[in-house]
């Protein structure tokens, strides 16, 4: 069944969008990891220290952002850190200076 069309079927834009924060940020040597669910991917930066969440359903964006355990373990937010957004998924900009913001933000 095809869901071309259908509102609410979009295809998630997660995978391209974790790619443009990577170029973006200049984290060539970043790696991007599947999330539970097939909208959801976490950017991994070992060389800071951090990590991204994205969760993009749709063609907007929800982000997060943590550090890593020196025993390589992912920290979880805050309890402060609510996620961001939505975002629009297409706007590189405003999903960059959120990213910024959400890395500035952590302790």
């Amino acid at each position: 069944m095809s869901t071309e069309g259908v509102p609410g079927m979009q295809v998630s834009q997660a995978g391209e969008i974790a790619e443009r924060i990577i170029q973006g940020l200049g984290w060539q040597d970043a790696t991007v990891q599947m999330g539970h669910l097939h909208y959801q991917r976490r950017i991994t930066h070992l060389p800071s220290g951090l990590w991204i969440g994205i969760d993009a359903p749709y063609r907007r964006a929800t982000l997060v952002a943590g550090r890593i355990s020196p025993d390589g373990t992912y920290a979880d937010p805050r309890p402060d850190c609510v996620p961001v957004g939505p975002i629009d998924g297409e706007d590189t900009e405003a999903l960059l200076g959120t990213v910024r913001e959400l890395l500035r933000t952590l302790p």
